[in-house]
């Protein structure tokens, strides 16, 4: 019986859903354009200024979540950060939980000039995440030009079990 490779899986439906994501984007919005040709990098970085409302969601094969929330607007802001390793939650707010999520809008290429796996690819680098161990990804970024930034991933490969 031959056996697929999960890798070529993974790359494949990556980027099917990168495509995806493109033709949603320009449908959804007509000021949220991406460069066919631009580098994988984009050509700048987003700063926290630029975001009134971030979300971030990723779940690992092995059970551990991140979930990282931040929220602007005139009469306040919020941030928080839910860590989840087995029966263990870590939640930080405030100052240090805007510190980590402004690590992440720092380390993304600008959406509106990037390739969507660029956005996966840069988030999973910052978290220092191994593309194989994702289960579940979902970024969602309302940004203050009026901008909308939606990435949804959800892997489910099940290995067969050798008799």
């Amino acid at each position: 019986m031959k056996r697929k490779n999960p890798i070529v899986a993974l790359v494949i439906f990556l980027l099917a859903i990168g495509f995806s994501f493109m033709l949603y984007g320009i449908q959804e919005s007509e000021n949220l354009h991406f460069s066919l040709l631009g580098f994988i990098g984009g050509s700048s970085t987003q700063t926290l200024e630029e975001v009134d409302k971030f979300k971030l969601e990723v779940e690992l094969n092995n059970n551990e979540k991140i979930d990282m929330l931040f929220h602007e607007s005139q009469k306040d802001s919020s941030a928080k950060v839910v860590k989840k390793v087995g029966n263990q939650v870590e939640q930080i707010t405030d100052e240090e939980a805007l510190e980590e999520i402004d690590g992440i809008i720092e380390s993304l290429p600008h959406p509106t000039d990037s390739k969507p796996l660029a956005l996966i690819e840069a988030v999973l680098e910052e978290l220092k995440f191994e593309q194989e161990s994702i289960k579940d990804f979902e970024l969602k970024m309302h940004l203050a030009n009026g901008d909308k930034i939606k990435v949804e991933l959800e892997l489910d490969i099940k290995k067969a079990i050798q008799k």
